[in-house]
C-alpha cells in the first residue's frame, strides 16, 4: 500500500493474520496516524512494518505492537 493517499491506517481489526504492512510515502500532506485498536488486533501476527517518509509524529499505537508479541518474537519496524 506504498504510495497511495492514506491518512490513517485503520481498519485492520478482522486482519489478525496480516503478517506484514508496508505504508511507505503516502501522497498526503499531514503525517500519518496510525488506529490503536488495528494495531492491537494485528499486533500477534505481524513481523514486517515499513512506513518511511510520512511525517509520523504519534507512534503511541505502535506500542501495542511490542506488547502484545508472542513468544520473544523478532519484528522489523522501519520508521522515518
Amino acid at each position: 500500500m506504498n504510495k497511495n493517499f492514506i491518512k490513517v491506517v485503520e481498519g485492520l481489526e478482522n486482519c489478525e493474520q496480516l503478517e506484514r504492512l508496508y505504508v511507505s510515502d503516502q501522497q498526503i500532506k499531514e503525517p500519518l496516524v496510525f488506529d490503536p485498536n488495528s494495531m492491537v488486533m494485528i499486533a500477534n501476527s505481524l513481523v514486517a512494518l515499513e512506513a518511511q517518509r510520512n511525517r509520523i509524529k504519534d507512534t503511541s499505537a505502535l506500542a501495542y505492537l511490542s506488547n502484545n508479541m508472542k513468544n520473544d518474537a523478532e519484528m522489523i519496524i522501519i520508521i522515518g
